[in-house]
């Protein structure tokens, strides 16, 4: 885990400490299994609506897994070892049908050289 803005936490201990008597302070995360696939998922699911429309799409592949569905998100989620886009940006996103293929790129936190996601998200209309 990395911070990406505001003071570091480091720094609230002293402020805690003299104004709550607090001496300790300590952060935990429970994700359940697959949240961040399925997070993926939907960010992919929502940039193909935003650039094609829903009736752009005529089968929507990752809708069951986004619902809860079938546990088949590395079907339509992966990484291809490609470096499409850029790492100027915070985070970067693409879409392109490729034939009647409808492929999302993400790179969440580009700016920090984080993977690069491909997400096969349906068939164009």
């Amino acid at each position: 885990m990395f911070q990406v803005s505001g003071p570091p936490l480091g720094a609230l201990a002293p402020l805690l400490n003299r104004q709550l008597g607090i001496k300790r302070l300590e952060f935990t995360a429970t994700l359940e299994r697959d949240t961040y696939e399925r997070f993926l998922l939907k960010i992919a699911y929502c940039l193909a609506v935003f650039q094609l429309g829903l009736d752009g799409i005529a089968e929507a592949y990752v809708i069951p897994s986004i619902l809860g569905g079938p546990n088949d998100m590395g079907r339509w989620l992966g990484c291809d070892g490609e470096d499409h886009l850029g790492t100027d940006a915070m985070h970067a996103l693409s879409t392109g049908v490729f034939g009647s293929e409808i492929v999302c790129r993400i790179r969440l936190f580009a700016s920090f050289n984080a993977p690069e996601y491909v997400v096969a998200v349906g068939r164009a209309a």
